[in-house]
């Protein structure tokens, strides 16, 4: 097994190195001058010249129209209904249908299999797209059927999609994106570690499909709790979706212990996420990139759990990093102040909160270049930035702050940041509740 698969992914990088080489001679053609010229008339989504019109003040060419329209009809479909044709002799690319048509394919995305009209004698494949019962609606002779779950997840307004703007006004506070990837930790380890001596193509094929069943099949039942998220991709071991921001956190949070239960809790098998927020406007292939790199960031997180050196199994957001648990702090953290701004105490504790974590840093910042320069014992670190200014700051701080009957909650609040650890989380808790409460401009 090892050498079979070590050799089919030499044979898979190989054939990465040399993109376009079954073109031949072709490829030059790729290279050489295209469009029309003359007065620029381009679309507006590609850039390209050919049928562009335009449509809702926005110029689009036939291949970028037909492309939304593939998007709609997907995000309604219930069957995708694929039949063989007679390819074309010569194609004119103009939309989705005629590049499918070139590999002998004529595609329908409809709801009921009724809608569909094959061409005739040829053969016509049924997959169900959300349901697993394919044979409902009856069986038409000469056809086959099947099902295979789609991951989707798609806000709509009066019948039509919602673009990004729209979504990015429904978040809570500041209007923004959250721009979520999420992807299995070690996977390529898993397939060949994982099993071990029982390892073999059935096995191996069943653990693929598994995770395909969670990521494209559960992932988009997540969603429903989440209005307003896009799901663009969910596949394989991985997802990338587009939500009001301040429910990224949350919905990667769910995605994260969903994904936990699936695998029995097995701590070897894990899942990082990356949280970009962007404006609504900003082009989504910047905000996937920013997105990407923060995942990455995820992935580099290493820490200390019961003794052990874990890594990864984490989250990037804000611009931190840090394993999965340490954010679930981090958020109780948030929900605590929130939980304050809420029954009326003064927005302007953010601010004094801000503060306190920034003597919090000044404290540590100091401690530790005394530890590096030999002037201070790891035990004195330690209780030097615990015990320094800050603390007694807090103390006095929410003393001060609100009135009687916040004394309670502001007690809870200061409990939680008295804890080992808890208030090197005190910054990125206030920013994304400064976040949450900003107002619209």
């Amino acid at each position: 097994m090892d050498a079979q698969g070590g050799g089919a992914v030499r044979g898979t990088c190989e054939a990465k190195e040399r993109r376009f080489s079954e073109l031949g001679d072709e490829v030059h053609a790729l290279f050489e001058p295209q469009g029309e010229g003359g007065e620029p008339r381009f679309c507006q989504v590609c850039h390209s010249e050919r049928d562009v019109r335009e449509v809702d003040g926005i110029r689009k060419c036939a291949l970028c129209r037909s492309l939304e329209k593939l998007g709609e009809e997907a995000s309604r479909a219930e069957w995708l209904v694929l039949e063989e044709v007679e390819p074309p002799s010569e194609v004119k690319p103009l939309g989705y249908e005629d590049v499918l048509s070139a590999f002998g394919l004529r595609v329908g995305l409809v709801r009921k299999l009724s809608q569909f009209k094959p061409s005739g004698g040829n053969f016509v494949r049924a997959l169900r797209l959300r349901d697993a019962d394919f044979l409902g609606e009856g069986v038409n002779p000469g056809w086959a059927y099947g099902f295979d779950f789609q991951a989707r997840a798609v806000p709509t307004h009066d019948g039509h999609i919602k673009d990004f703007s729209e979504i990015a006004e429904e978040g809570r506070g500041i209007k923004r994106l959250g721009v979520l990837r999420m992807d299995v930790d070690n996977l390529g380890r898993l397939f060949r570690e994982g099993l071990g001596a029982r390892a073999s193509m059935s096995r191996l094929s069943t653990m693929s499909r598994s995770l395909s069943i969670f990521f494209k099949g559960y992932i988009s039942s997540i969603c429903e709790d989440f209005p307003g998220a896009y799901l663009t991709y969910s596949g394989g071991d991985d997802l990338f979706l587009v939500c009001p921001w301040d429910r990224a956190p949350e919905l990667g949070l769910r995605i994260r212990e969903e994904f936990g239960r699936f695998v029995c809790d097995n701590p070897n098998v894990t899942i990082s996420a990356g949280i970009a927020m962007v404006p609504g406007k900003y082009p989504l292939y910047r905000a996937a990139r920013l997105a990407g790199e923060a995942l990455e960031e995820a992935k580099d997180v290493r820490r200390e759990r019961d003794g052990a050196v874990v890594e990864k199994d984490a989250i990037s957001f804000l611009g931190q990093a840090m394993g999965w648990e340490v954010f679930g702090e981090m958020r109780e953290v948030k929900l605590n102040i929130m939980g304050l701004l809420d029954i009326g105490v003064p927005r302007g504790l953010l601010t004094r909160l801000w503060e306190i974590y920034e003597l919090y840093r000044r404290a540590e910042m100091t401690a530790v270049e005394d530890l590096l320069s030999g002037e201070m014992a790891f035990r004195e670190y330690v209780k030097a930035i615990h015990y320094s200014k800050w603390q007694w700051r807090l103390v006095y701080t929410l003393i001060r702050v609100g009135k009687s009957e916040h004394k309670d909650s502001l007690r809870k609040l200061q409990e939680v940041l008295l804890r080992e650890g808890m208030v090197r989380l005190l910054g990125p808790a206030v920013r994304w509740a400064e976040f949450e409460t900003r107002e619209a401009r």
